[in-house]
């Protein structure tokens, strides 16, 4: 329960069913805040916001509003208390050059204090604020000396309350009584600049008597119009009562409440509340890896009412390329365990499990790899669980990022192998974080140096509305703007938007004067856009896309060339994997493992044999070969995030074997290399430190390593569009038919022009 988180986002109950609030949705606040400056006949509008989710949610759902409405924004800037002073300067002095005078500032008022004080010291006066309920009735805010820079300010605020006796309450603390008395020695100590005496203490030190009142003194602690917000953390703390009150049939007495008898008072603290799920693929070992991946693409979405025990969503579509990423997983352990020079004599397993790219899910799994305690737990065993050494998670950036903000205050590392956010370099937030993809930072300049280096300075942008799109947009834009590209639209959506708000996208792209559209989009999103263009007709643009969708092969078809044809884009580095293919295809349907019966039902459109579906028509006869088909779990010409994850498993491995003392020499033992730590529990952070120390070289010469955040080196290969895949699938298409060309087995030659001349020249010679 909050008593001060406004952001509408956290309406969604599927994304987070438990959460309550004592205080409006900032829904309600910015539809208001729209009308309020519609009423004024204030048409023509800045705006300025916090840049986190209060402040870009609240201003993106005002926008939205007041567009509705007629009230056109010049600008909309996002601001946060953390920027440097060039940064802030530069927002000020475009303030300062527009011509709109109303400022509607969705902005905590921390924020708005340091812009304040910016304006004051320019003396930047005459503007009509419109605040929100974040700073417009903060008694710090609304001080004498920035009066002249607010004054006529008028917003939204939470209705004053009274509270009876919290006044009393609040200024009646004796810190060396009170519970928890260290804080409040502490808190004493910085309210009266004062210090409590002890035996290091020098003479001068202004000593605290404890006598003090802090009746006598104004602050935010003691002023008490702040009310409202503390009247919400009272409200939350009723409901919580209340609830528990009817949750125990409460009358005169609580019925279910017993003393303590020598059983209970002796509970143990390690106490297992609920069991997790099992993970889709399992092998024990002496070190155990976690995976997250998400082996299937969705779930079905309902809300829990809580009127029964909450089941997990079930979760469907099967992924053949995500399956083939975890898979390589596993083809990276056993082929390290079968190898001497690395964890000389120790085994690793592995516990991978599916979070259907849900971010609950993949918070869920998670949790469930450090935690790792079963239905068998005792009080001897709940100190050493067989828990995770490590990570590796995610595809996708906004499952990763939730992964990673979880896992960092435990120092557990966690690598990515597709998560390309460059958000995820902050080490501040995701101190434990390494990946094997190279940020967006650098993929977003480089997709601005190539559109300007092909002199298309007039462009349409299209991102995912998600953490990966909109991060990696937000870059491009700024990068293209120092490179002199203008950006003539810019939108984002997401792959469940309404078929509607596609379709308008669909028509901003026809409408717009610009031929060239910047895709920083995932495949997935990608396939939805393409269905909607392709219904249109629209074709005649080029297409520059980032490294999601630029190399798919479920893009690179036929079907979609009318419309892509001549797209380029930066795609991650072709590899190959000795070994991965066998490995992959020789799985058969025998397997006592749940998912790998599904993926063969999956891949030859089929029912493996049970008691329950004896009457299916088409059974799998349990002779299929996987070595005979050709989709993106046994395609390995490119294996491009494939590597990514091999590499991963690697550096973990290279990690651990520092971590353990395994380059040692045993003179015992003839010298061999064995680990001589193993005995001892490594912390977390012992990893991480030897994951940034780390340099190795792959069995294919790559050189692997991270940067001081977390990063590898980036390489991009500039990627024409595949139609190389197009010309193959259609040949194999044709040898299949029997009408067309019969008796006739068409074979093909491809060269690599790399766009030279010369080069297409001496390709066509050569056939």
């Amino acid at each position: 329960i909050s008593h001060y988180a406004t952001c509408e986002c956290l309406s969604d109950k599927k994304k987070y069913p438990s959460f309550l609030r004592t205080i409006p949705s900032d829904y309600h606040q910015s539809r208001a805040l729209a009308e309020l400056v519609k009423h004024f006949g204030w048409t023509w509008v800045g705006a300025l916001r916090t840049d986190d989710d209060y402040g870009n949610s609240g201003m993106a759902t005002f926008s939205k509003v007041a567009e509705q409405l007629g009230v056109c924004l010049e600008y909309s800037l996002p601001f946060f208390r953390t920027y440097s002073q060039e940064k802030v300067l530069r927002i000020v002095e475009q303030i300062k050059t527009s011509t709109s005078r109303v400022i509607v500032a969705f902005l905590a008022h921390w924020d708005l204090e340091i812009l304040l004080h910016v304006f004051f010291e320019h003396n930047i006066t005459g503007y009509q604020w419109v605040g929100t309920e974040g700073w417009i009735s903060d008694s710090a805010v609304a001080t004498q000396d920035k009066h002249n820079v607010l004054q006529g300010a008028i917003g939204l605020a939470i209705p004053k309350t009274k509270v009876v006796g919290l006044k009393d309450f609040i200024l009646d603390i004796n810190p060396l009584k009170s519970a928890g008395s260290e804080i409040f020695i502490k808190f004493w100590e910085a309210m009266f600049k004062c210090k409590y005496r002890t035996q290091n203490d020098s003479v001068d030190i202004n000593v605290c008597t404890g006598n003090e009142k802090l009746s006598d003194i104004e602050n935010t602690f003691t002023d008490m119009s702040l009310l409202p917000v503390f009247n919400n953390v009272y409200k939350g703390v009723y409901a919580v009562a209340h609830t528990l009150h009817d949750l125990l049939d409460c009358k005169q007495m609580c019925p279910t409440k017993k003393q303590p008898d020598p059983l209970t008072a002796q509970e143990p603290d390690c106490l297992l509340h609920s069991t997790m799920e099992q993970p889709e693929l399992q092998v024990d070992g002496d070190l155990i890896i976690g995976g997250i991946f998400s082996f299937r693409t969705g779930q079905d979405g309902y809300i829990d009412t809580f009127r029964s025990m909450p089941e997990v969503r079930p979760c469907r579509d099967l992924s053949l390329r995500e399956f083939q990423n975890a898979q390589t997983m596993v083809f990276a352990i056993e082929e390290i365990n079968n190898r001497t020079d690395i964890l000389p004599g120790v085994k690793l397993g592995y516990k991978i499990y599916d979070s259907c790219g849900s971010v609950e899910m993949a918070i869920r799994a998670s949790l469930s790899l450090v935690n790792d305690h079963g239905e068998n737990t005792t009080l001897l065993s709940c100190s050493n669980p067989e828990t995770v050494k490590a990570i590796i998670a995610e595809t996708s950036s906004t499952p990763t990022i939730a992964i990673s903000a979880t896992m960092g205050p435990l120092l557990i590392p966690v690598i990515s192998h597709f998560a390309t956010c460059a958000c995820l370099s902050d080490k501040k937030k995701y101190p434990s974080f390494f990946r094997t993809v190279p940020s967006d930072y650098y993929q977003s300049r480089a997709l601005a140096k190539l559109v300007k280096h092909f002199g298309w300075t007039w462009v349409g942008a299209l991102c995912s509305d998600n953490d990966y799109g909109n991060n990696g947009m937000n870059n491009f834009i700024s990068a293209a703007k120092e490179e002199g590209v203008c950006v003539e639209f810019s939108e984002a959506f997401f792959r469940t938007d309404p078929r509607e708000k596609i379709r308008r996208i669909v028509e901003i792209i026809k409408t717009a004067t610009s031929k060239v559209i910047v895709a920083f989009i995932s495949y997935s999103d990608m396939e939805v856009l393409l269905k909607e263009v392709a219904l249109q007709n629209i074709t005649g643009f080029q297409w520059i896309g980032s490294e999601s969708w630029i190399s798919d092969m479920n893009i690179a078809t036929a079907e979609w060339q009318p419309i892509l044809k001549g797209s380029m884009g930066f795609a991650i580095p072709k590899a190959q994997i000795n070994g991965l293919g066998e490995f992959l295809t020789k799985l058969n349907s025998a397997s006592n493992v749940e998912l790998y019966k599904r993926l063969w039902e999956t891949i030859f459109e089929c029912k493996l044999p049970t008691q329950d579906n004896i009457e299916i028509k088409k059974m799998c006869k349990g002779n299929e070969k996987l070595s005979e088909v050709q989709n993106p779990f046994t395609d390995v010409s490119e294996l491009q995030i494939a590597n990514n994850v091999y590499k991963a498993v690697y550096a973990l491995a290279y990690a651990l074997h520092n971590s353990y003392g395994c380059s040692k020499r045993d003179s015992e033992k003839g010298g061999a290399t064995v680990c001589t730590n193993l005995g001892d529990t490594q912390q977390p952070w012992q990893i991480v430190n030897e994951l940034k120390k780390l340099h190795f070289t792959t069995t294919s010469g790559e050189d692997v390593f991270f940067d001081e955040n977390g990063d590898p080196a980036a390489r991009f290969d500039l990627q024409a569009f595949r139609w190389t895949r197009i010309m193959m699938f259609a040949v194999e298409e044709i040898n299949k038919d029997d009408i067309l060309l019969p008796d006739i087995t068409l074979g093909y030659k491809i060269l690599d022009s790399c766009a030279s001349p010369s080069n297409v020249l001496r390709a066509a010679l050569t056939l």
